[in-house]
């Protein structure tokens, strides 16, 4: 398990797909060709990326021209990316009309792909019930992406990585 450089990772999928006519207005430029490439992908089971049609759950909140849907969890949850930095932000589906039910990762949208790749690792990795030691390897990865990462990971303390720390 390591920390996979973003070109190698997007060129793990080479086929581009048409962006819908909302994702293409909204995204920047910088992003909007790789998510050509990885809009319908799953990476891993908490992040698929998406294609915004400007249909999704985060589009009913007040601040929803702030942001563009870039993957989803699966599970209803959404991965934002908000416009006026280019930072990714996860709305909880349970709490997403709250003020607190959008909350920042605090990286970028490479880092971002760099987190879902690593977590895709982890998965095949260890399959079951990770063991304590498969934990601390992935919290010190994921810190090598962004030193605050751990915390801000959304599903961190549900997965039990954020126990004796």
């Amino acid at each position: 398990m390591e920390c996979r450089a973003f070109d190698v990772i997007m060129k793990e999928f080479p086929e581009r797909r048409a962006l819908s006519k909302y994702a293409a207005k909204r995204l920047p430029c910088e992003i909007k060709g790789h998510m050509q490439i990885l809009a319908g992908q799953e990476i891993y089971m908490d992040c698929i990326f998406e294609n915004d049609d400007g249909g999704y759950l985060y589009a009913n909140r007040d601040d929803a021209d702030m942001f563009v849907l870039v993957a989803s969890s699966g599970q209803g949850d959404e991965w934002l990316l908000k416009l006026s930095d280019n930072t990714i932000w996860f709305l909880d589906h349970g709490e997403w009309e709250e003020a607190d039910g959008i909350q920042p990762l605090e990286i970028c949208f490479k880092q971002f792909v760099v987190m879902a790749d690593l977590l895709r690792q982890f998965e095949i990795k260890y399959p079951s019930p990770a063991l304590k030691e498969s934990g601390e390897l992935l919290k010190i990865q994921l810190r090598s992406i962004k030193e605050n990462l751990v915390w801000n990971y959304p599903f961190a303390c549900a997965d039990g990585w954020l126990d004796d720390m």
